[in-house]
């Protein structure tokens, strides 16, 4: 997450000087899913043809697949409203400035968008996430 710039724009979001914006497709790769569900991600491999056929269990969401956006935002919506008395700055910014992969929130000050940014990294933490 980073902090973009100072909006000088007088036609800005009103209380809004500073934006923060990130992008967070590579946290997509950190949801596991369930295990009663892992069944279902299996891969058959064999190194060789000699080789036995060796079968591996992937425990996280298999990545871009068509609903993975769609898992990934109800992931983190789930997330902001079970830690919204702890996050309550970041719970709010997730729910309502965050689309698909990416959030764009913003803040009065510098110094708030700096806190923002920090709370959003522990509320990722939090899920586990990061």
């Amino acid at each position: 997450m980073s902090i973009i710039r100072t909006i000088s724009n007088p036609y800005s979001i009103k209380n809004i000087s500073c934006c923060v914006s990130c992008n967070v497709e590579n946290v997509i790769r950190h949801i596991r899913i369930h295990q009663n569900d892992a069944d279902w991600q299996i891969i058959l491999w064999k190194y060789s043809s000699e080789d036995p056929i060796t079968e591996y269990c992937i425990v996280t969401v298999t990545f871009w697949t068509t609903y993975v956006p769609l898992l990934f935002s109800r992931t983190l919506h789930q997330l902001a409203l079970d830690e919204e008395e702890i996050y309550l700055y970041a719970s709010n910014a997730v729910l309502r400035h965050f689309n698909v992969d990416t959030l764009v929130s913003g803040a009065a000050s510098r110094e708030e968008a700096v806190q923002l940014v920090k709370k959003l990294q522990a509320l990722v933490k939090k899920g586990d996430l990061h």
